[in-house]
C-alpha cells in the first residue's frame, strides 16, 4: 500500500511539472526609451520537422501609441509581439505576430524574415483591451499564422534549422515614451 501511495505521489507531481511546461504566463516588458525587451528568448520548440509556437496575448493600454510612430518617414513602422526564428536573419528565415497602431487601429499581421528579406500580410485588428489565440507554424515551405478563426500564409526561407523565441521588440527606429507590457500565455 506504501508502494501504491508513494507512486501514485510520484505521478501527481510529475504531472504538475508537466503543467508548467505545457502552458507559462509571462509579462514582457519594452521599457520606455527602449526599442526591444533585454530578456533572451527561449529555444524553439520543434516537432516532428515542423515548428510552431501557440500563445495567448492580451493587449492593454500599453499598446495604445502615437500615431507618428507608424509614418512620418518610419517605414519599419511593425513590432514583434511573438514567433520564433529559424537561424540567424542572414541566411535564415523567422516568422513573427507582429503589430501596428495606425490612426487609431491596432492592427496584427504575420511578419517573415527571408535571409534579410522582409514582408507582412495583415490578419486582423484588435481590440484593446482584448484577449487572442494566435498560432504561427512552419508547413512545408510556408509560414502560417492562424487566429480569431482567420489564416494568412507567406513563403518561408529555404533554412529550416533548430532556432529560437523571439522577444518583443518595437519596430523601426524609434522607441516609445511609454512602457510597452505583453501578457503572453506561450501553449507548448
Amino acid at each position: 500500500m506504501k508502494k501504491i501511495f508513494a507512486l501514485f505521489v510520484l505521478i501527481s507531481i510529475a504531472l504538475m511539472g508537466c503543467d508548467k511546461f505545457a502552458q507559462t504566463e509571462k509579462v514582457w516588458k519594452v521599457e520606455a526609451g527602449e526599442n526591444f525587451c533585454t530578456e533572451y528568448p527561449l529555444p524553439a520548440k520543434a516537432t516532428n520537422g515542423s515548428k510552431f509556437c501557440d500563445f495567448v496575448f492580451h493587449t492593454n493600454e500599453t499598446w495604445i501609441w502615437p500615431d507618428g510612430l507608424s509614418t512620418g518617414g518610419h517605414d519599419n513602422g511593425w513590432s514583434k509581439v511573438r514567433g520564433f526564428s529559424e537561424g540567424h536573419h542572414i541566411n535564415g528565415s523567422s516568422a513573427r505576430l507582429v503589430y501596428r497602431y495606425i490612426k487609431g487601429n491596432p492592427i496584427a499581421g504575420l511578419g517573415v524574415n527571408r535571409g534579410g528579406e522582409w514582408d507582412a500580410v495583415i490578419i486582423d485588428t484588435l481590440d484593446i483591451p482584448g484577449r487572442y489565440w494566435c498560432r504561427i507554424s512552419r508547413e512545408g515551405d510556408w509560414y502560417v499564422m492562424r487566429m480569431n478563426g482567420k489564416e494568412v500564409r507567406l513563403p518561408a526561407g529555404k533554412e529550416h534549422i533548430q532556432g529560437y523565441y523571439l522577444r518583443p521588440y518595437v519596430g523601426g527606429n524609434y522607441t516609445l515614451d511609454h512602457d510597452w507590457l505583453l501578457l503572453i500565455e506561450d501553449k507548448f
